[in-house]
């Protein structure tokens, strides 16, 4: 039975869909990853007049601008910084501590688990639209706890491309996968890696069992440690589904922007040929057809050559010319062809950032369960929604393919994982801008509705990517019970001054605690208590009566009448009792 099985060639069992899209995966994999490959790849010659030399030195000079891959980078990003607030309640205890990293986190190199679905699993599925999560457990020891105490289950990742074909009984559940991985070669003498083989898992449910296949490269059935074996041989894994878990967008994000990314490749290329080339001007010199025969004798003046072959040329040479002819020059291309290309090169930028923008609004999520579906009120906000959707989906198939392994007969104890609601793609700087914007809106309708709901716009402007949905919930509240909505600093002080509000409704909108107006009040009187003593000439020593002579001009301005016009008298040398105007004699 093994030799029918060998008949087949495993390089070529692929999925229908896996050859449709092989093309495009291979193009969004340079893409992303940049780099040499990119140029080399994609770096195409000017015309059929550039010959290899010169497109081997412009290709050294080339770089790759990814922008492409800083648009899909901040996507990432913005999904990422929202993964503090993603809760993971329940699970085994073995679970709760690799989830957080410890005893060598979730794929055994110290990750948490927002590190292994931020860093692996997040960058994948933007930039190729798939990603594959295999749930792994090494085999068990022995038969007691103390045998068995660090095996556990991890995590590792599968390519878009190493994901050869696969077939579902449903959405959620494969009926079989074939996956191709890689391992080492290691030297007989030192057991250091030498290089690596292609290896295959078939994975297949029967009799509601697990079941895996190892193949080589020459489709032979091999073992988990690579020698010769057969059908009967197949290892069960005492699970009762894959532990597999695929995720899908219908697009990646690099659909509609790879292509520009290739392009600015080609335009900067050409202008850093064009600027390198250029630098250099060129000599040109006039000269007459009538004596380029070589039976004809050329004429000389004085013993000035008529002809640049063989001048010593540069800024610190000169030479002569007739007269009557044309100054020789040394001419320089025109910068406008590069201009013009810089131009097109922001232009695509630009387009880049507008094209990823459509991308997430188009997002749709290719294949989520039932449960995922009925969620959907909920959490497809935006774009950014329906990849935290994929990413919550496929964390909880983790977790239940997690207990299935840690307990078969009875795996209850599975964790309970919720992503945020809310996601933004704008920068820090964006979201300020519009936040003041709003803000100067704030004060111009008489309407307390409109400006509570405008604050509470502000407030989700600038924290709603950034705090819990119940964080932001308690904001709103704090907002409608307010008693004043417009809280600027400065027109508050200016309607105390007024007399439009008083000091302890003003000092509630500032959000100050009970009793601080009174506190204040009391400060500000033993204030100006103290400034009037110090300021108080003692009796006989002075004029008066032991009061100051100008209160205003000497720090104490609620002292006085008029303070104001009671400064402007006593610099003018016409000192009163703060009285201005009213003061007699002045």
């Amino acid at each position: 039975m093994a030799d029918v099985v060998a008949e087949f060639d495993i390089n070529m069992l692929r999925h229908p869909y896996y050859m449709q899209r092989w093309p495009q995966w291979l193009k969004w994999r340079y893409v992303y990853e940049g780099g040499y490959d990119f140029i080399h790849q994609y770096l195409e010659k000017f015309s059929k007049s550039e010959d290899d030399d010169d497109f081997a030195a412009r290709k050294k000079i080339s770089y790759a601008p990814s922008f492409a891959k800083a648009a899909v980078n901040e996507v990432k990003n913005s999904i990422y910084q929202r993964m503090v607030d993603i809760t993971r309640v329940g699970g085994s205890p073995t679970y709760q501590d690799s989830v957080v990293g410890k005893d060598g986190g979730v794929d055994l190199r110290g990750s948490t688990m927002n590190v292994f679905i931020g860093m692996e699993v997040l960058a994948e599925l933007l930039s190729m639209g798939r990603v594959g999560i295999y749930v792994d457990m090494p085999p068990k020891m022995g038969v007691t706890i103390a045998e068995n105490r660090n095996i556990r289950p991890y995590l590792y990742v599968y390519r878009t491309e190493d994901i050869r074909s696969w077939d579902y009984y449903n959405t959620n559940q494969f009926r079989s996968v074939l996956l191709r991985s890689y391992i080492y070669t290691h030297d007989d003498v030192t057991g250091l890696p030498v290089g690596e083989i292609e290896i295959y898992r078939f994975y297949y449910i029967r009799d509601g069992v697990v079941y895996c296949r190892f193949y080589n490269n020459d489709s032979e059935i091999i073992d988990i440690q690579g020698n010769p074996s057969t059908i009967e041989n197949d290892i069960p894994l005492n699970l009762t589904r894959i532990p597999f878990v695929m995720l899908e967008l219908d697009e990646s994000l690099l659909i509609d922007i790879a292509d520009i990314q290739i392009a600015l490749l080609n335009l900067a290329s050409a202008d850093m040929a064009y600027a390198i080339g250029a630098n250099f001007p060129f000599y040109t010199e006039q000269f007459d057809p009538r004596y380029s025969s070589p039976h004809l004798k050329r004429p000389d003046t004085d013993g000035v050559p008529t002809s640049s072959e063989d001048l010593d040329l540069g800024p610190s040479s000169g030479r002569r010319y007739p007269i009557g002819t044309e100054r020789p020059a040394f001419i320089f291309p025109s910068s406008e062809p590069m201009r013009a290309s810089m131009d097109k090169q922001e232009q695509l930028k630009l387009e880049i950032r507008l094209l990823i923008n459509l991308s997430i609004a188009n997002i749709r999520p290719k294949m989520a369960s039932a449960e995922s579906k009925g969620m959907d009120e909920r959490t497809l906000e935006s774009g950014l929604s329906y990849i935290g959707l994929i990413l919550e989906d496929a964390e909880r198939r983790v977790a239940e393919i997690w207990a299935e392994y840690e307990n078969p007969r009875n795996p209850i104890n599975i964790a309970s994982v919720n992503y945020p609601e809310q996601y933004d793609l704008r920068s820090d700087a964006d979201r300020r801008r519009e936040a003041k914007e709003l803000r100067e809106l704030l004060s111009d309708i008489p309407s307390d509705l409109y400006k509570r709901e405008l604050a509470k716009l502000i407030a989700k402007i600038m924290l709603g990517s950034r705090v819990s949905i119940e964080t932001l919930r308690k904001i709103f509240k704090e907002i409608d019970n307010a008693e004043v909505i417009d809280v600027d600093p400065k027109q508050l002080l200016d309607d105390v001054d007024k007399g439009l509000v008083d000091p302890k409704t003003a000092s509630e909108a500032r959000g100050y605690p009970e009793g601080s107006v009174d506190k204040a009040q009391t400060y500000q009187s033993e204030r100006l208590a103290l400034i009037q003593k110090a300021q108080t000439p003692l009796n006989g020593q002075g004029q008066g009566d032991g009061q100051p002579i100008n209160p205003a001009a000497r720090g104490n301005p609620d002292a006085a009448v008029n303070p104001t016009d009671a400064a402007k008298l006593e610099k003018i040398g016409k000192p009163g009792r703060g009285l201005g105007k009213s003061n007699p004699g002045n």
